[in-house]
Order: structure tokens, then C-alpha cells, then sequence
């Protein structure tokens, strides 16, 4: 959990009075729960100060029900602010929390006098409004600091808990991407025609998987199901075998790819909302997709909820300094930005993994590319959503910065590919 200190301009040398209060972050579908005074104008994330007596959770539970009526369940707390304004400190505690039932509102007279409402935003409007602290410096300096307070809370946890707010990550918006699986089957191949590793990505993650006789395995996901073709064998030791992703589109192509394996349980399945009972499976995929998802820990938790006890979770992603980051180096000269997702790679995944399993191993693959037409590079480039500086290039001139840097005919990629063995206590 991390400490920050904030000071106001009209601090003391020495503060002599202290309140305490919790804060809490409530999310759902990339929008978050805030408070607002319709009267004023202000927005706040919910909470307030502790009563005699409360713990910090007890003090976050009780003003959210009070202020917005939801009950609530705090998970984790994240941060610890201080605050300095005159002889004043302020301490806020914040909680990530879920919502787990519906209360009922308790607001003061104060706050009934300002309108109290509960609203939800989007997260990203949410951190643009708080921003904007500094334009009330010469207006309210208790409404600036409050702001402050609340942007600074934001920018942490977007840092801290890789939430996306990159479009991309949007849930409507990555089911369209995947809706069919002409673009995906673009990127897979040229892995599959220019790779130097012959055993393939997706043979190499099988060959890690410890799945025994008698397992019950969920994949979320699962694409066209590729990986799983002429595996019969692997899925008849399995007592269920479910495969999922969040498009419908895409799991109609996986059940087409594996038409003749019997023994799987298709569903359309989000990660955040996983529709299975506590304890269920014995191993969870979910391979080359965390970095999509819009709330990652939320996503991570309900693979451990649904994890029995002693359970594996695998999980493959890229890192940070691989064909993407080589690509974006390729095309300096021109005005593009770096847009490389980094919400789960292998530079940071494992951190975040630890926050829900205590064992987790990182594992890496050893390849590259020599890529020998140009044009199958630029199909590549203009099939990925999430690069579209690099796509406002005309085609033409993508194809001759490639052919540029292949003198020898070949162009050689670096690729960076691993993946995460977690297992559940």
C-alpha cells in the first residue's frame, strides 16, 4: 500500500488537529461510483470522516451506504493520503470495494441542503474532472484541494491496479474487434509462416500445462481455438472441458476449427463475470488476453474464485520489448505515438498475479521472426486496432520503410513471448 503527502499553500509549520476519514473506489463496466452535489456542482468520490470506535473499513462501509445507498464490500485498501492545509491533517483511507447489495441512504441535513446524488462516470471523465484542481485555486481552495485529493487518488489507482483506459480495452469494443477472425488470423500467420522457433507459441504453452486425468479446466479467451486442434487426448483426461471467450463470433470459429473434437462446453463468458459457482475448476486459462481486459484485478479475482483450492491459472502474454516496441522504433521519423498496451506484460505481470496467488512462476520463449515479404508485414501492422498512428501511414510508404530495413531480404523481429504458472493456496 502506498503513502503520499499533499500540502496546501496556506500549510502551518506544525499541524495540531488530525482527521481521519475512508474513500471509496467503486467500479463497474469502466465507470466509477462518485458523489455529487447537484446544488454546487461537485463531484467526490464517496466518503467521509471515521466515527468513534470504526476501523477504516467500517468507517468505508458506513458512508457509502449513507451517502449513495449501495452496500458495499471493501477488498483492498490502496492508498493512504495525507493532507496538509493550516494547522489541519487530513488522513483518507482508500478502499477498492464491490458493490454487494442495495441499502439504504442516510444523508445529513448539510448534505440533503447540497442535493447529494450518487451518479456513475465513465473512470476516464472521472480523472479529466479532477484534473482540473488547479482552476479553482483562485476560487474555492477547499474545492481545489478536494480535487487534488481525488485526481491524485485516480492517477494512483490506474497505476497500481492496471486498470485500461485505453479504448481498446473498452468491453464493446474489443468483442467487435475479435467479432470475426479474419484479423486475428492474420497475426497468427505470420507467426506461423516467419517464426525461427519451429515447436510454435502455442505447442510450447501446451507442453506446460499439468493437466491430469480427472481435471475440470476452464479457457477464457480461447480465440479459434487453434491450440487445441489435435489435442483430443489432452481434453478426454479432462472430467469438464470449457472453452470461452467474450465474442460470439469468435467462439462460433472455434467451434468450427475443433468440429471434430468432442468433449467441449462452448460459452460466451466475460472474465470479469465469470458464470460458474465458487471452487469449480481445478485449472483456468487465459492466454494473450489480460491486457484487454478493463479491470484487471476484478478480472484476476474471479479466476481465483472460481479456482479450486490448490488450482493453476496459466496465463501467456507479450513484453514490453518486442515486435511492437521494434516496430515503433522502425517508424521514428514519423509523427506516431507509442501505444503499446502495457496493462498485463511480462515485466509487470507477475506482481500483479502475486496480489491473488502466492505462487507464481514466469516462464519464457525463445524466438524472433525473419520475415521475407514485406507485404505480410504491413498486413500485420494494419490488422492490429490499437496502433493507429502507425496505420494513418499510407500503405505504400509502410511497405517501403520495411523494404528499407531488409537489405539482406530479411527482415529480422524480435519477439517477446512468456507466460504465468499461478497456483492458488
Amino acid at each position: 500500500m502506498k503513502e503520499i503527502e499533499i500540502s496546501g499553500a496556506n500549510r502551518f509549520d506544525a499541524f495540531t488537529k488530525t482527521r481521519v476519514g475512508s474513500r471509496a473506489l467503486i467500479l463497474r463496466d469502466g465507470r466509477i461510483l462518485l458523489s455529487h452535489e447537484t446544488r454546487s456542482g461537485w463531484w467526490l468520490i464517496p466518503g467521509g470522516g471515521m466515527e468513534e470506535g470504526e476501523t477504516p473499513e467500517i468507517c468505508c462501509k458506513r458512508e457509502v451506504e449513507e451517502e449513495t445507498g449501495y452496500i458495499v464490500q471493501p477488498l483492498r485498501e490502496f492508498l493512504t493520503l495525507y493532507e496538509y492545509y493550516e494547522e489541519y491533517r487530513y488522513i483518507s483511507h482508500y478502499f477498492v470495494c464491490e458493490v454487494t447489495g442495495q441499502g439504504q441512504m442516510n444523508l445529513t441535513d448539510a448534505e440533503k441542503k447540497r442535493g447529494l446524488e450518487p451518479e456513475w462516470m465513465r473512470l476516464q471523465d472521472a480523472i479529466d474532472l479532477f484534473s482540473r484542481h488547479q482552476d479553482y485555486a483562485k476560487v474555492s481552495e477547499e474545492q481545489r484541494g478536494s480535487y487534488l485529493r481525488e485526481f491524485t487518488a485516480l492517477q494512483e489507482y490506474v497505476k497500481e491496479a492496471s486498470v485500461s483506459l485505453n479504448p481498446l480495452s473498452e468491453r464493446d469494443t474489443v468483442r467487435n474487434q475479435y467479432q470475426t477472425a479474419e484479423k486475428l488470423n492474420t497475426r497468427i500467420s505470420i507467426h506461423s509462416k516467419y517464426s525461427v522457433n519451429p515447436q510454435g507459441f502455442g505447442n510450447w504453452i501446451a507442453s506446460h500445462y499439468p493437466i491430469r486425468e480427472g481435471l475440470s479446466v476452464l479457457e477464457l479467451g480461447c480465440g479459434t481455438g487453434d491450440m487445441w486442434a489435435g489435442k483430443q487426448d489432452i481434453i478426454d483426461r479432462c472430467s469438464r472441458f470449457v472453452l470461452s471467450d467474450a465474442s460470439e463470433g469468435m467462439l462460433r470459429k472455434a467451434q468450427e476449427t475443433l468440429h471434430d473434437i468432442h468433449g467441449i462446453d462452448y460459452r460466451v463468458i466475460d472474465i470479469q463475470e465469470i458464470p460458474f459457482e465458487d471452487q469449480t475448476f481445478d485449472f483456468v486459462i487465459a492466454n494473450m488476453m489480460l491486457y484487454h481486459v478493463p479491470d484487471l484485478f476484478r478480472g484476476l479475482r474471479e479466476v481465483k474464485r472460481v479456482l479450486k483450492n490448490g488450482g493453476t491459472f496459466a496465463c501467456a502474454t507479450y513484453g514490453e520489448n518486442g515486435m511492437m516496441a521494434y516496430l515503433y522504433r522502425m517508424f521514428a521519423d514519423y509523427p506516431v505515438r507509442y501505444q503499446i498496451n502495457t496493462s498485463f506484460t511480462l515485466q509487470n505481470g507477475e506482481e500483479k498475479l502475486k496480489t491473488f496467488f502466492p505462487d507464481v512462476q514466469r516462464l519464457l520463449y525463445e524466438d524472433a521472426l525473419e520475415v521475407t515479404n514485406a507485404d505480410d508485414m504491413a498486413d500485420y501492422i494494419f490488422s492490429l486496432a490499437g496502433i493507429t498512428d502507425l496505420q494513418k501511414i499510407p500503405r505504400e510508404e509502410v511497405r517501403a520503410v520495411l523494404k528499407k530495413n531488409m537489405p539482406d531480404g530479411v527482415l529480422h523481429v524480435p519477439k517477446e513471448y512468456g507466460m504465468f504458472i499461478a497456483r492458488k493456496a
